[in-house]
């Protein structure tokens, strides 16, 4: 509530959030497709490879949750921890995934299957690499402009969600 509201002649997707989505969504296209295809090449079945493709958006989407609390400002500028609603649903979606990968109930539902941790690694990596990714991004927003320059929210600031 310190900011005064956004413009309401401002699109709520402007450029720089509509690059934001297409970036996010382009690079985890290519990290599901990489891991999916590595697999199947490693020797794991069809159920293993799409349950590891399954796993990597959903790690892509855990690690951007953090990314995404504002669309200028760095996780580590807010305070990687500072708001426990956040840690409380990463925890819950991370702990729905091992219940979809490793519940036989749900391996039936899903045509999924268990991974071993070689796998968690791959898919911890491609995560990681994308919230890397967006950080840098950012960084070069604040550097550099970019177009608009105002991240979305018509004030400059950021945009930080609580």
């Amino acid at each position: 509530m310190v900011r005064p509201p956004r413009d309401p002649r401002t699109p709520i997707i402007t450029r720089d959030v509509a690059f934001r989505i297409f970036l996010v969504s382009f690079l985890m296209l290519i990290a599901a497709f990489r891991i999916f295809t590595w697999e199947l090449a490693a020797g794991a079945n069809l159920a293993e490879a799409r349950t590891s493709a399954v796993n990597v958006f959903v790690m892509i989407e855990l690690f951007y949750l953090f990314n995404c609390r504002s669309l200028a400002q760095s996780v580590f500028q807010l305070g990687f921890f500072s708001n426990p609603w956040v840690i409380g649903g990463a925890t819950a979606m991370f702990l729905l995934q091992l219940v979809y990968t490793y519940l036989p109930f749900m391996n039936r539902l899903f045509q999924s299957a268990p991974l071993d941790l070689a796998v968690w690694g791959r898919i911890f990596a491609a995560g990681l690499a994308v919230f890397v990714v967006i950080e840098v991004e950012k960084m070069l927003w604040r550097k550099f402009g970019g177009v608009g320059a105002d991240r979305g929210n018509g004030h400059g600031s950021g945009n930080r969600l609580p």
